[in-house]
């Protein structure tokens, strides 16, 4: 019988919901590429750590991925619970998955026997978060050494979580084994059990052969009985194992995807960084070469700029230049009265070409 959800399970729905906070880091809801709405369904499994799961369709179709970023609300998925979805293509896998998510009805409690959770499912949803990959950045001019310390860091994470999977699901299938030793180690005892009661019944028919002793009919019927029932139990057994290996396989799948999906991401960032390397090494070239272009172009201005201070008579540019400058009224009412003061013609034009820089004077040496 189904009944309304307890404050007993509410409280824990709560506490659940509060428990999550969901990283900062992730985009905010984007409606671009939709190509599906108003679809319905029941969430099979998610993981609130790694932050995604799965959704059972209701026509009938593939499971379908949701992402944390897909939720329209604050908190985990239920398993069990009721959705309703869109749907667009992820631009990483091209393939679709389930965006603006919204809870359909509140969860329900079944009153019936709990069922027990697959032991991969439970090592699945206890493995600790894997790092989240960011959206690829623009192409920088230069590689950080920080960037690179990171990617190493990342490599190594992932490597460990790896590990830990793989660590994971062995332990739940040497689990699930020794669960299947013991069901027919159980299986065998009953047949033990059976064949001493038979032998038990043919001992009594042996010994009522002259008619002396009547076989108890209720315990042939209660032997048969129970022989049928250990066949039936038998037969559960083998239906229930047949299940299991479904679900683990199913599980594998997943997670044989979900590590093709990582080494992509990878061989994508490797990729990028390579190109950022490439990029750079091309920007530092063609500076080199501009750089060693204008040295090139301002040595021959300054080459020719001398050579023409030369022609025209000039010991340098910046003689030429310091001459050739105009002057104030004051600067030339200066002049006049210096050059003015000295009578001598020869001696006045040797001190202005002196001024201009136009000729050196030498010291002769005393003899």
């Amino acid at each position: 019988m189904r009944i309304a959800t307890t404050a007993v399970a509410t409280f824990a729905l709560l506490s659940a919901t509060h428990a999550f906070i969901p990283s900062t880091t992730y985009a905010p809801i984007r409606i671009t590429q939709i190509y599906a709405e108003d679809i319905t369904g029941t969430v099979k499994w998610y993981n609130e750590l790694r932050g995604f799961g799965f959704i059972e369709v209701d026509d009938g179709g593939p499971d379908m991925y949701v992402h944390a970023t897909g939720l329209t609300f604050d908190g985990p998925l239920v398993d069990g619970e009721r959705v309703s979805f869109a749907t667009e293509i992820d631009r990483r896998t091209n393939k679709p998955k389930a965006v603006n998510v919204y809870r359909e009805a509140p969860v329900e409690v079944v009153d019936s026997e709990p069922v027990e959770k697959p032991v991969v499912e439970a090592a699945v949803s206890s493995e600790e978060p894997v790092a989240v990959a960011e959206p690829v950045e623009e192409v920088v001019p230069a590689i950080a050494a920080e960037e690179v310390v990171e990617k190493a860091n990342i490599n190594i994470e992932e490597l460990q979580a790896k590990e830990a999977f793989q660590r994971l699901l062995l332990q739940a299938k040497l689990a699930e084994d020794q669960k299947c030793r013991q069901k027919i180690k159980s299986i065998e005892a009953e047949k033990t059990q059976r064949a001493l009661l038979e032998a038990q019944l043919s001992m009594n028919s042996k010994r009522s052969r002259n008619g002396k002793q009547v076989i108890d009919e209720a315990a042939i019927a209660a032997a048969r009985k129970k022989a049928v029932d250990a066949e039936l139990f038998q037969q559960s057994l083998l239906a229930e194992k047949f299940k299991n290996d479904k679900i683990i396989n199913q599980q594998k799948k997943a997670a044989a995807e979900e590590a093709a999906r990582i080494e992509a991401e990878k061989a994508a960032e490797e990729a990028r960084l390579a190109e950022v390397a490439r990029l750079a090494k091309e920007a530092d070239e063609k500076r080199i070469a501009e750089e060693k272009a204008a040295a090139e172009a301002a040595r021959l201005a300054r080459e020719k700029e001398e050579a023409v201070a030369k022609e025209l008579g000039y010991s340098s540019f910046e003689n030429m230049m310091t001459r050739q400058q105009p002057k104030s009224k004051e600067e030339e009412a200066a002049l006049a009265q210096k050059y003015g003061a000295i009578e001598n013609v020869g001696e006045r034009a040797y001190a202005i070409l002196k001024d201009l820089g136009a000729v050196e004077e030498t010291v002769e040496p005393q003899v």
